[in-house]
């Protein structure tokens, strides 16, 4: 056993701390006590739920010299206080004595059966840790189950079954198939021994009510029932079908079993034959013979075969009816479910007179609506003149598209502007950038200016005086 796990830090002064008599710190020192006590009681679950003691189960610790035989280390010895470590673990219900665990008829979870089997110093001393001399140097033998690695192991089947498609059959095992299927349920390498399944079983049927259990008085074989780890529902007690379908399944189990035997056989008298022909010289008649048993056993696996077959049809065939059995149900729980809803519902001729006393309600709501939305349109001096109201909003309407307009107005002035200013800045910077005009062509500008200022005057005094002559002719007609 690795003794490493009694500490994260197996330092030598820790280990002779947990190998040494520490009974006497349960009074002057409890919290180191205490320590050493969950260091030894972690250790040994542990190590047992690993199976790296050897001759030990996975889920029933066997106290006796041999225990102590694989505890003991070279520098430090054996451990001395661990009658002390047993009292505890005893008192607080973390292993129990494995006979009083299997004779217990309430669950260990009842408050009635904790309280009954906690056991004071002297009961502990009587069923079997009885101390020779001070430190307690000699050990009783005894037997105790670890409920951790119990519980552990039922959370274990639990998952599984959660996980995988179960059927109607798939729930129902003999004792064969169920230590086939769960034996290595807490390590492949490392399986649950006998005692340890019957410990398992136990916790399952009584404990936990997980599982349904039978033994048959007549062929003494066991049929065990699963339930189903998503409901809280104990499973229903054992029947003579369930026996029928776990005898159907420990006989699939043989027989695979016997096909997989009779393949391994098969190639090893082949091996056998070809090994005697290619001896030197050939061995003809051990040949023959390994192949005339070979003969045999493909026969043989012939007929296993099509039991299996057979056998896994008739399996297929029950989880079909159960099937079917369920739908029925199902369906004729669903035909008294419909059958009260019609009654309830009181036929097609409530119906429809319930609909048409609706259509009735709903109608005269709408007319009361309509008289509530005619008052709410009268004024106080009678009905509002729907004209007038056109009027106004056809007015509202004008100016409104009267401003609209005027800001588009505005809105195109402005940008007008700012285009002629623009064009003005462009032009003033060419003229700036220009070269400068002559002094003589400046002098025949200024005279064309004014030559064309004195024919424009004469021809503003010219058109005045057309006009005084139409009027005086407009006069002269007139009178």
């Amino acid at each position: 056993m690795d003794t490493t796990q009694l500490t994260t830090s197996p330092s030598k002064n820790r280990l002779s701390s947990l190998y040494s008599d520490f009974s006497n710190l349960k009074t002057t020192n409890p919290d180191g006590y205490r320590a050493n006590v969950s260091a030894w009681t972690t250790a040994l679950t542990n190590a047992s739920r690993a199976g790296v003691i050897p001759g030990q189960g996975r889920l029933c610790l066997k106290i006796d010299n041999g225990l102590l035989k694989e505890l003991e280390l070279r520098n430090v010895g054996r451990p001395v206080a661990l009658n002390t470590v047993l009292e505890d673990a005893v008192a607080s219900n973390t292993i129990m004595p494995l006979k009083d665990y299997l004779e217990a008829t309430n669950s260990i979870y009842e408050k009635k059966w904790v309280n009954f089997h906690v056991p004071s110093p002297w009961q502990v001393a009587k069923w079997g840790l009885r101390q020779v001399g001070i430190g307690g140097s000699t050990l009783s033998q005894g037997e105790f189950v670890i409920l951790a690695n119990v519980e552990a192991a039922a959370q274990a089947i639990s998952i599984r079954l959660s996980t995988s498609a179960g059927t109607s059959t798939s729930s129902i095992y003999s004792l064969e198939t169920f230590t086939h299927e769960f034996a290595s349920v807490l390590s492949q390498n490392k399986p649950l021994t006998s005692a340890d399944l019957n410990i398992l079983l136990t916790y399952l049927t009584r404990d936990k009510h997980d599982a349904s259990m039978l033994t048959s008085p007549e062929t003494g074989m066991t049929t065990i029932k699963l339930g189903d780890p998503s409901s809280k529902v104990r499973p229903a007690p054992v029947t003579a079908h369930d026996e029928t379908i776990a005898n159907l399944r420990t006989l699939s189990l043989r027989l695979d079993q016997q096909i997989d035997t009779l393949h391994e056989s098969i190639a090893a008298l082949e091996s056998t034959a070809r090994e005697a022909i290619s001896s030197s010289p050939p061995q003809k008649t051990r040949a023959m013979a390994a192949l005339r048993t070979k003969k045999l056993a493909n026969t043989t696996l012939e007929r296993r075969q099509a039991s299996l077959e057979q056998v896994s049809g008739v399996i297929f065939s029950i989880d079909d009816a159960a099937t079917q059995v369920e739908m029925v149900k199902a369906m004729e729980a669903s035909t008294g479910l419909l059958e009260d809803l019609n009654k309830q519902v009181g036929g097609v001729e409530r119906v429809d007179s319930i609909m048409e006393g609706l259509r009735e309600q709903m109608v005269g709501v709408e007319d009361v609506s309509k008289v509530i939305g005619t008052v709410g349109r009268e004024g106080a001096g009678g009905m509002v003149d729907e004209e007038e109201l056109d009027e106004e909003i056809e007015a509202m309407l004008r100016e409104g598209k009267e401003k609209e307009d005027a800001l588009k107005r505005q809105a195109e002035e402005e940008n007008t502007e700012l285009l002629r200013n623009q064009e003005a800045e462009k032009t003033a910077k060419l003229l700036e950038s220009a070269p400068s005009v002559p002094e003589d062509v400046k002098d025949v500008d200024r005279q064309k200016e004014q030559e064309v200022a004195v024919s424009g005057s004469a021809e503003k005094d010219l058109e005045r005086r057309l006009k005084l002559m139409s009027l005086d002719v407009v006069g002269s007609g007139s009178g």
